[in-house]
């Protein structure tokens, strides 16, 4: 399957749970699907394949619209 993952703040340091289960799922996630994870904070995490892309709070960011419709995820996390 093909996900798309979205977290405001998905970068270092990973001190906070929600923090840690993200990535620990996103890890699991990589295993066996295709799957997208973009933050709109810090600069993303490329080893992790996390990436950073321009958004604002409202997420309204044609970046951000580009990058979902180019990838046609199946499911959005």
């Amino acid at each position: 399957m093909r996900f798309l993952y979205f977290s405001e703040a998905l970068v270092p340091p990973f001190d906070e749970g929600i923090k840690k289960a993200a990535l620990s799922l996103l890890r699991e996630l990589w295993k066996s699907h295709e799957v997208l994870a973009l933050t709109s904070r810090g600069p993303g995490i490329p080893e992790d394949g996390v990436r950073r892309i321009h958004a604002n709070r409202l997420l309204a960011s044609r970046g951000l619209r580009n990058e979902v419709r180019a990838f046609q995820p199946e499911q959005a996390l």
